[in-house]
């Protein structure tokens, strides 16, 4: 809603002077995937309880950047999110608030560890607000019936 107070304008100096207007790194990177959602293994951390002791960790194991397994809201809890039920709008709302998510990123970017996000365009739902031809035409997935599952 552009009213988060981000504070990572260090972060994002850096990375322009490093890589000029291009955003994709011309070094190697060392990436740590994780599922937020079973990342602390308790019910009731959000994305703001994350923030701090996974910056910690993941500087500490020396990697540069992390990779979240899908961030959207998703039916069923034992899931890595990967059928996504909200299309690729919005975080998932059990680990809390869009700015508590801007929260976890700005606080990655303080440690100097970019973000990613992971997601499987398979899976995206055919529902109309879903990305399955979202231009009017497939883009993820194959034309006609060689992109279903028989059954």
């Amino acid at each position: 809603n552009g009213t988060y107070p981000w504070t990572d304008d260090a972060f994002i100096a850096k990375r322009q002077a490093k890589f000029g207007s291009a955003t994709w790194c011309k070094e190697p990177l060392s990436i740590y995937e994780v599922h937020l959602g079973s990342w602390t293994m308790t019910a009731s951390a959000n994305y703001r309880d994350i923030a701090e002791p996974l910056a910690k960790h993941v500087q500490e194991l020396g990697f540069t950047a992390v990779e979240f397994l899908p961030l959207s809201q998703y039916p069923c809890e034992e899931s890595w999110g990967y059928q996504c039920a909200a299309g690729l709008f919005a975080v998932d709302r059990r680990l809390g608030t869009p700015d508590d998510f801007r929260y976890l990123v700005d606080t990655l970017h303080s440690y100097g560890i970019a973000v990613f996000m992971d997601f499987v365009g398979a899976h995206f739902a055919k529902d109309e607000w879903g990305l399955v031809n979202y231009s009017g035409m497939p883009q993820y997935e194959y034309e006609g019936s060689m992109g279903q599952i028989p059954g």
